[in-house]
């Protein structure tokens, strides 16, 4: 089920609710692709955690407006885009959702909006928050494989990354599974090492890990190890 938290084509989250007598623990999966507008739901590879698990919890795949590849959007509407998305979610009451077993999930890209979600003050906050080979740290934008777009997403601004850097804010009281691979050369996993080292949270580095490697990509030989991950933060919610 379609549903639009906004006027945009792309303010909408795709809802699967499985079939249940009681209410169901809910996954929220934020998609990547360098905030590109190019990079939707429909194509990320994080589709397969939606097909994984749709069939034993609730999924809010979130879609949101990205940068163009000409022209520009500002920071504050993608981020906009983020809250709002998430806290339509809310608003489905007459679903079958369990609110208080709220699992988010963030690869790359999604991973930055999810923890900088995290860092604001919710009213309803996940219980639970899997990062995946995410930017958590834009002090080390440089090191990324393409940090023309941070740049380009701050709009050549780098007073605005203090508004956006998930290293800055935290994640409040909501519990954080961190996991890199040592072998990512698109994100390096030191984002993923100062954050750990600046916030409480679990750090899990996978050895010949790429970006890529925890999802059915190419060969997605850590997608096991990813999914061991996700179900248990699912049986503790």
């Amino acid at each position: 089920m379609k549903f639009f938290y906004g006027k945009h084509d792309k303010q909408f989250g795709d809802l699967y609710v499985p079939i249940s007598d009681e209410p169901v623990p809910i996954i929220v999966v934020i998609h990547g692709g360098y905030w590109k507008d190019k990079n939707t739901l429909d194509i990320y590879p994080t589709k397969a955690i939606v097909n994984e698990y749709k069939r034993n919890c609730a999924i809010w795949n979130l879609e949101y407006r990205g940068m163009p590849e000409t022209g520009s959007i500002a920071l504050e509407e993608i981020l906009s885009d983020i809250r709002s998305g998430f806290e339509y979610l809310f608003s489905l009451t007459e679903h079958n959702l369990d609110f208080s077993k709220l699992l988010i999930i963030g690869h790359s890209a999604g991973g930055h909006l999810m923890t900088w979600l995290l860092g604001e003050e919710l009213d309803i906050r996940p219980k639970k928050a899997i990062s995946i080979s995410s930017v958590l740290d834009l002090n080390q934008y440089h090191l990324l494989n393409e940090p023309q777009q941070v740049e380009k997403l701050l709009n050549q601004d780098l007073n605005k990354m203090s508004l956006a850097n998930p290293i800055s804010r935290g994640h409040g009281a909501t519990q954080l599974t961190v996991i890199h691979g040592l072998e990512d050369e698109t994100v390096p996993y030191s984002m993923a090492k100062s954050y750990a080292e600046a916030w409480d949270c679990e750090l899990i580095l996978f050895k010949n890990c790429g970006h890529f490697s925890m999802l059915p990509l190419d060969t997605g030989e850590y997608w096991d190890s990813l999914k061991s991950i996700i179900e248990e933060n699912v049986n503790n919610l």
